[in-house]
């Protein structure tokens, strides 16, 4: 699928991890072949949140034949705000998502800004996790 797309679009789909991952989740939910349902689960990356403020992201990266990266960092939650700060520990990448609902079987955020700098004016991101 990805190779299928044109060279601007790609670029945009590696500039905007968050909508890409959508895509391809999208596509793994899909009726698509095994092959196709098992590449795009490898382009998803995922974040576990662990006690203690440590986060750790997986990354599979199709330029290297979906090569599994993590990114350890830290995370924390505002509740105030109901905002978490996700940070990457090697190079200090920050994501913020604001926390809409919660229930007992699944979870929608927000994206509000990535590297500090809020998504563009109309655009709104948002994230269904299901348990």
């Amino acid at each position: 699928f990805i190779d299928s797309l044109t060279d601007n679009c790609k670029f945009f789909l590696d500039q905007n991890k968050n909508i890409k991952g959508f895509i391809l989740a999208y596509l793994c939910s899909s009726k698509y072949s095994s092959d196709s349902v098992t590449t795009a689960k490898k382009l998803i990356d995922f974040y576990e949140l662990k006690t203690g403020g440590v986060k750790d992201e997986v990354y599979h990266d199709e330029d290297t034949d979906c090569a599994q990266y993590n990114y350890n960092g830290t995370w924390a939650y505002n509740s105030a705000a109901k905002q978490v700060t996700l940070v990457d520990e090697e190079d200090g990448y920050t994501m913020v998502v604001e926390v809409i609902s919660v229930t007992a079987s699944d979870l929608k955020i927000k994206l509000i800004s990535e590297e500090g700098e809020p998504l563009p004016e109309g655009i709104e991101v948002f994230t269904y996790l299901k348990k």
